[in-house]
């Protein structure tokens, strides 16, 4: 399969971005330099096979190649994988910029590849059509911030979905409605239907598992509304994943 390359950079480094299928997928080897893993034929071996495959991508000058790439999920494994300060403010940065970047816009590895003189040109133009765009939403969105999101989220912390990902990339396989379920199960999200319903408990809360973002919105009669989104922080990834990574969490 082919896909065109659309390059990132962090701190210096080359973290090469494909997208197959609307997926996007990352060159391993650019992954295993920055989280500092040698060695990337025999680390990106480990992975599993749904989540590793081969891409043939055109390079800055033209040339094709054919590269190991990983899926998101297989991302969260070599992340895991990496024992180097590195990896916490890499994984950070791919959910923070990258991720959501890629997601918004949808079009990387759509468009024709460019070479040479062209293809930094179209970055140039592309970082200057990003930089207005976000000053257009940060105006258009600035009567809402007062009231909105009154309770900020660290950007470490991620959804229940999110650690559903993370969880299937650590060998447990389960789906969100079943984590939700799991999680109201063994006491970490209230049962009870109603406002309550799937909130953290407050067992949760004094572990620091999880922080709740609360959302003001307004109906069409401008009434004002208010709903709560557990968000799983770091503290909380840590402790379900040695909590759920074990076959016996389902019994």
């Amino acid at each position: 399969m082919s896909a065109n390359l659309v390059p990132f950079a962090y701190e210096g480094k080359q973290v090469r971005v494909v997208t197959i299928d609307g997926e996007p997928w990352f060159v391993a080897v650019d992954l295993c330099g920055v989280l500092s893993l040698s060695n990337p034929t025999k680390t990106v071996s480990s992975l599993d096979g749904d989540d590793l495959t081969i891409s043939e991508v055109i390079d800055s000058v033209g040339r094709t190649q054919r590269v190991n790439v990983v899926s998101e999920a297989g991302l969260y494994q070599l992340i895991a994988l990496s024992r180097k300060p590195e990896a916490k403010p890499f994984k950070r940065w791919v959910f923070s910029e990258v991720l959501p970047q890629i997601r918004k816009t949808g079009s990387y590895g759509t468009a024709p590849a460019l070479t040479g003189p062209e293809l930094m040109a179209a970055a140039l133009l592309e970082a200057q059509a990003t930089l207005e765009r976000a000053h257009r939403e940060l105006e258009a969105a600035a009567p809402k911030i007062a009231f909105a999101d009154a309770v900020s989220v660290a950007e470490t912390d991620c959804t229940v979905a999110h650690l559903d990902v993370m969880l299937k990339a650590n060998g447990f396989e389960i789906g969100g409605v079943r984590l939700f379920a799991l999680l109201r199960r063994d006491g970490y999200l209230c049962s009870r239907e109603g406002m309550d319903h799937n909130r953290p408990t407050q067992k949760s809360m004094e572990l620091g598992l999880f922080r709740l973002k609360e959302t003001v919105w307004f109906d069409r009669e401008t009434n004002a509304h208010t709903s709560f989104t557990p968000y799983v922080t770091t503290k909380g990834q840590q402790y379900f994943l040695a909590r759920y990574g074990k076959k016996e969490a389902l019994r």
